[in-house]
């Protein structure tokens, strides 16, 4: 090999070190980030978030078929919380 290749293998592999540093960083940020999200999640299930049952499906080992079924028994649980709240308002 000559000293220019040698030069450029080198030049390579520095950055490929500063990208590799840059994922790390990046990677770090997201792991901050993933406690709010997840516990942001948590909140109240209704249509407007669906994820969060898909999640608490997941807590209890089970999992919906698909998203039109995590939003169809969300927009479910939403109609039965909507009909609890009319119910505690008329006594």
């Amino acid at each position: 090999m000559t000293a220019n290749s040698d030069s450029q293998i080198e030049n390579i592999l520095s950055r490929l070190e500063a990208v590799e540093k840059q994922n790390r960083q990046i990677l770090e940020l997201l792991a901050k980030l993933a406690v709010p999200v997840a516990s942001a999640l948590d909140g109240p299930l209704h249509c407007n978030n669906p994820y969060a049952y898909a999640k608490q499906l997941a807590r209890e080992g089970r999992r919906a078929e698909s998203l039109a079924e995590t939003k169809r028994v969300s927009n479910m649980i939403m109609a039965e919380e909507r009909a609890q709240k009319k119910k505690s308002k008329r006594y």
